[in-house]
């Protein structure tokens, strides 16, 4: 009887889908990974049609040329009716360098707006990431107008040291999707000539929220925003020890009927300090207990936070 011989299998025997799982997942790794998933356009033909019809799912930038030549590359393919073809655009982050602008997000975002599903802005309080809101104050009272569009699928937002206009701006373009938002070193403040001309924000779908290292503005934004989220599930603060006590406060007179879990984080200078905020702890921990939230606290003593 004649033995059938087994073919040895090879990475070219995986299936066209197990392959783009195995790419998508190169992607993940985020800007660093660019080099390596274009090597894997160079392999064979069948490699680089997967990864080619992968490769804006993830968009990772860090610097203006990265950000001008994927602009570029997506005009090109939008030219040449091939855009269709790939597949969309779910994650984009865009890092801001030292002493640089975050690089083109406005153009980006109207171009790839309308499937990105997860945005991290990284900025460093230079510049700001979308055009200058005074530049569009004008003597007619029209309502500003968002200058990226709708973000209709956008769940999860993160952004860091991006001004008041940029943080309202994004959030109005994805006001009925928006699930996660998390600032760091971003707060709402809005000024007169602002607030007279948008329409008071709403985030019905918002469930959790995190701000931290806001300083002045925390208050501002935090009420702002717990406001346009009445089903806020999840709510995370950073907070001075002087701050401690208003912060109990407001959340006793809080109407967030589904919130269930509160993170508080207190910055303290010394050690010695934490001796003055057992008796604002214990207030804060018993009004949770009448509340049936989930309080977790935490120190973080000198550290400097995110």
């Amino acid at each position: 009887m004649q033995k059938i011989k087994k073919k040895k299998l090879t990475v070219d025997d995986l299936p066209t889908e197990l392959l783009e799982s195995i790419f998508f997942i190169v992607l993940s790794f985020g800007w660093a990974a660019n080099q390596t998933f274009a090597s894997a356009l160079l392999v064979n033909k069948r490699w680089h049609d997967v990864a080619r019809r992968l490769h804006l799912t993830r968009i990772s930038l860090r610097t203006e040329r990265q950000a001008k030549l994927t602009i570029d590359h997506i005009l090109l393919e939008r030219q040449r009716g091939t855009f269709a073809q790939l597949a969309p655009t779910r994650n984009l982050t865009v890092d801001a360098l030292w002493n640089q602008p975050v690089p083109k997000l406005h153009e980006l975002l109207q171009l790839v707006g309308q499937t990105v599903a997860t945005l991290t802005i990284r900025g460093n309080r230079l510049s700001c990431v979308l055009p200058d809101p005074t530049k569009l104050f004008t003597a007619t009272p029209e309502p500003i107008v968002s200058p990226i569009g709708s973000l209709p699928k956008l769940t999860h937002l993160e952004a860091s040291h991006i001004n008041s206009f940029d943080v309202l701006t994004l959030l109005r373009a994805s006001s009925l999707s928006l699930i996660t938002l998390k600032l760091y070193g971003s707060g709402i403040v809005l000024v007169p000539e602002l607030a007279s001309r948008m329409q008071p924000l709403s985030l019905p779908a918002l469930r959790e929220l995190t701000i931290r290292d806001v300083e002045s503005e925390w208050e501002n934004s935090r009420s702002i925003l717990c406001k346009a989220a009445p089903g806020l599930e999840m709510l995370s603060f950073c907070i001075r020890p002087d701050q401690f006590h208003p912060a109990t406060e407001w959340l006793r007179a809080v109407e967030l009927m589904a919130l269930g879990n509160i993170s508080l984080s207190v910055k303290v200078d010394q050690a010695e300090q934490m001796e003055s905020l057992k008796e604002e702890m214990q207030a804060a921990q018993s009004l949770a207990e009448q509340r049936g939230w989930t309080l977790k606290i935490l120190v973080d003593a000198g550290a400097n936070s995110r």
